[in-house]
């Protein structure tokens, strides 16, 4: 249950009567086991996940609402990061939101992943979070499908997700060094009752055509769908490339909840064709490549907050230069790296 917050002192000062706010978190932690394509191997106890949000909310009257959500993570006796912002105005016919967040793998982090995996293929199989993102989003309800138009402005490199957004009055445009650089997305979205599905485009003004796998344009889909005995998602996102040829990343899931425990599975896959097979526009001999993966994950409740996780992933791994930075892929197509990893979560 989250707890509550009321603003005494502030009410009444400024006379609200409708605001307030709230605390809600996660903390996860545990002990894991790596070992790589090379054979390296490593393991030991640490920290997962931390992370703490404050959400403040005010009824302004009309039928309009504000409210802002203030994020900190990276607990581990170091310093604590700033973590998610937004700041929205809604009503029943729209809702406007700013933010400074980082953006979560799209199949990993949607509902194409139900699986339950809170540990998967980001900064794996799949790309990074992105390194925090200053965006602006305008999203209209029509009964069931909801429309929205999205503005971002990328941070400079995707391989250091701690980086924070490029900040108020930087933006990103016109410098080709910078990818993702500023993009703009175009998404619809359904849901009702047990079914949920969205697709969108994004396209990008400004690519670096240094690397082989810079982005032009994505167009993805995801769907998921809840029989009761079980949740299923899919989802797919393919990038067209600046240089040549597509990316293209998949992901199927399932989660079957057996009473307090809960057991998921999810397979991904990530193909680069078309990119030609020298080293025009990047770093490597062979650009083409194919990865694939797995994940299963077994969820106990303890209570409505608690569970113990545990949680193994499968994925092939090499080098590769995607982005500028050492990346998972071409060079070692049978080699298999994976993770083990036993966790106690708590939501707050």
């Amino acid at each position: 249950m989250k707890k509550t917050l009321v603003a005494m002192a502030v009410l009444a000062a400024s006379g609200a009567s409708f605001a307030q706010a709230t605390i809600s978190g996660t903390v996860a932690m545990g002990w894991a086991n790596t070992k790589n394509a090379t054979g390296g191997e490593s393991g030991g106890l640490g920290v997962d996940t931390t992370v703490v949000n404050f959400t403040a909310s005010e009824d302004l009257g009309g039928g309009l609402k504000a409210t802002a959500k203030l994020g900190l993570d990276g607990a581990t006796r170091g310093t604590i990061g700033g973590g998610d912002t937004t700041l929205a105005l809604s009503s029943s016919a729209f809702t406007f939101t700013l933010g400074a967040t980082q953006l979560a793998n799209y199949l990993q982090g949607g509902i194409a992943n139900q699986s339950g995996a809170f540990n998967g293929f980001e900064g794996r199989l799949f790309d990074s979070k992105s390194v925090g993102t200053d965006w602006a989003s305008l999203a209209v309800p029509v009964g069931p499908v909801t429309l929205s138009l999205s503005f971002y402005e990328g941070g400079n490199n995707q391989a250091t997700p701690t980086v924070g957004g490029l900040g108020l009055g930087q933006g990103s445009g016109g410098v080709a060094a910078n990818n993702p650089s500023r993009n703009t997305q175009y998404q619809i979205a359904y849901a009702s009752g047990p079914l949920a599905a969205n697709a969108a485009f994004k396209a990008y003004d400004s690519s670096a055509s240094g690397g082989v796998y810079s982005t032009k344009s994505i167009v993805r889909g995801s769907v998921s769908y809840d029989f009761g005995v079980a949740k299923v998602g899919a989802g797919i996102a393919q990038s067209q490339l600046v240089v040549a040829g597509t990316e293209t990343q998949s992901m199927l899931s399932v989660g079957v909840p057996f009473g307090a425990v809960t057991v998921g599975a999810l397979v991904a896959n990530r193909v680069f064709s078309g990119t030609g097979n020298t080293a025009s526009g990047g770093t490597i001999a062979a650009d083409d490549y194919n990865q694939t993966g797995y994940g299963l994950e077994l969820d106990y409740a303890l209570s409505k907050q608690t569970s113990v996780a545990v949680n193994y992933l499968s994925y092939q791994q090499g080098s590769g230069n995607k982005d500028g930075a050492t990346r998972y892929g071409p060079g070692a197509a049978n080699n298999s790296s994976t993770i083990f990893e036993v966790a106690l979560v708590k939501s707050f």
